[in-house]
């Protein structure tokens, strides 16, 4: 019963597209669990759409001056951070990416609101 699409579904599990957004699912997942846990972020305080937006905004920011923290406080020099500050995932682009790959900043996940 429903032999084809659970042939399917394994079909597509092992594909490398497959496999990456895996990887980054977990990753925004912890963010998210971090968030919920350690923060205490577990519901929503402020009313209507702006006011969710403002406060997510405002634990977002929580969490990256967190990280920033974490990572000034372990004095790594900047782009030989930890393997696990530094081989997060990279959710920016612009100005500061080139001297990311220069070694000049460190990788670091943020999240994007």
């Amino acid at each position: 019963m429903f032999e084809d699409a659970r042939n399917a579904a394994r079909r597509i599990a092992r594909t490398r597209e497959y496999r990456q957004s895996r990887c980054d699912r977990k990753k925004v997942e912890m963010l998210f669990a971090h968030l919920k846990r350690i923060l205490r972020f577990d519901r929503l305080r402020l009313r209507g759409l702006s006011g969710a937006n403002d406060e997510f905004l405002l634990a977002a920011t929580a969490q990256n001056l967190r990280k920033l923290a974490k990572l000034r406080a372990s004095g790594t020099p900047a782009g030989k951070g930890s393997a696990k500050s530094a081989a997060r995932s990279d959710f920016s682009a612009g100005p500061a990416e080139s001297k990311r790959r220069e070694g000049v900043l460190p990788k670091v996940t943020w999240i994007d609101v």
